[in-house]
């Protein structure tokens, strides 16, 4: 009797040892899982180069002056680039107790415009001369009543500004304009009449939209000092 229960035993053994079968391996001919293709981002295109500027009517828009834009440099080579046939000048800006630097672009009566750093990274230009002209044909020397302004759009001057008028639209809040108001000398919005009779557009001024990257020039290279000079030797005797 025990003898015949050996190979059950046995059997039953090797069954509990081995588990359930393994899963067949997959057939050979079967195609092997591939990752994905790398998702590749084309660059963007880069803009085109501004045209530059040698005569007529010049645009003022949110995106900038004409062909100056915040991609413009504030270096003289840049800007002489963009207006080729003006006299183009590095300079300082003071008024009272402070002093700016600014680039100064003139072409006759065609053209007279500041490019101001009012701090580092930070700039405006201030057309007062030429045929510069805004988004809704806003131009200068234009009077209050073509120009199509709401006083509640517009504040007392101060600084530079003193005595005139600063106008903005609520749609373009990067153009500003300056509106001259002869005899007027209060801190404060001359009467509706007073604007009729005398306010004109003065300037026009453009700031870097908010956020925009404006463009430095590269740091001048570090000055060496020379080398300190050798002290003279008495003469051998």
């Amino acid at each position: 009797m025990i003898r015949s229960l050996a190979p059950s035993v046995l059997a039953l053994a090797l069954l509990a040892a081995c588990g359930e079968p393994a899963a067949p391996p997959p057939p050979l001919d079967a195609p092997a899982e591939r990752p994905p293709p790398p998702v590749t981002v084309a660059p963007a295109p880069a803009a085109p180069p501004a045209e530059p500027w040698t005569s007529g009517e010049l645009k003022v828009t949110p995106g900038g002056v004409g062909p100056l834009s915040a991609a413009t440099p504030f270096e003289r080579e840049a800007v002489l680039a963009l207006f080729p046939e003006a006299r183009v000048e590095p300079g300082f800006l003071h008024f009272g107790d402070k002093t700016w630097p600014q680039i100064a672009v003139e072409q006759g009566d065609a053209l007279g415009l500041s490019i101001i750093e009012t701090s580092p990274g930070h700039r405006e230009v201030r057309i007062s001369a030429g045929q510069a002209v805004g988004p809704n044909g806003e131009a200068l020397m234009a009077r209050w009543a073509d120009a199509k302004f709401d006083p509640a759009d517009c504040e007392a001057g101060i600084g530079r500004d003193v005595g005139a008028i600063v106008c903005r639209r609520p749609d373009t809040p990067q153009i500003s304009y300056i509106f001259g108001v002869p005899g007027w000398t209060q801190s404060t919005i001359p009467p509706a009449a007073t604007l009729a009779e005398k306010a004109f557009i003065r300037e026009i001024v453009w700031t870097p939209p908010a956020g925009a990257p404006v463009v430095q020039p590269p740091p001048a290279a570090p000055v060496k000092p020379p080398p300190p000079a050798k002290a003279a030797q008495p003469p051998s005797a």
